[in-house]
């Protein structure tokens, strides 16, 4: 079955949502940003008044979920079942770890919040490193997609 996008859901250019994926924006927006890949089972919430924003560049691996209001900033990553909490503003380069969340407070650039405690460091040039990546995914899937 395919992606649900219900209510006002912006996807910018380039940007695959694999089947299954659920963004749903209930009452509020959801934008998504250039080059961005939702991967299966993903969840993007919105709900009223708030805008839940993907910043250009992200990868939301399977079953990651989006509470509404969040942000997340370019070149950004939430691993399989990772979780960003309503209101986060994740800066760019930020990654969430595989069953991790985010902290309410957001993070600051390059940062990785990993394990079930929340644990986090600073990561070198990880929005040049997760844009690359995020960047021959999608090459890789352009031609697929062309069929």
């Amino acid at each position: 079955s395919g992606a649900v996008l219900q209510g006002d859901v912006t996807v910018g250019d380039g940007s695959i949502i694999h089947p299954l994926a659920e963004l749903r924006a209930n009452g509020g927006a959801i934008v998504i940003g250039a080059n961005c890949v939702v991967e299966e089972r993903v969840q993007i919430l919105s709900s009223a008044g708030s805008i839940t924003s993907i910043g250009d560049f992200c990868h939301l691996e399977v079953y990651a979920v989006v509470q509404p209001g969040a942000q997340l900033g370019r070149g950004c990553l939430v691993e399989c079942r990772g979780m960003v909490p309503e209101g986060c503003n994740l800066q760019a380069g930020c990654c969430v770890g595989v069953g991790a969340a985010a902290p309410a407070a957001g993070l600051t650039s390059n940062v990785l919040v990993y394990g079930t405690v929340g644990a986090t460091r600073v990561v070198e040039n990880s929005e040049a490193v997760n844009v690359e990546a995020v960047t021959a995914q999608l090459q890789a899937s352009w031609p697929l997609l062309a069929k």
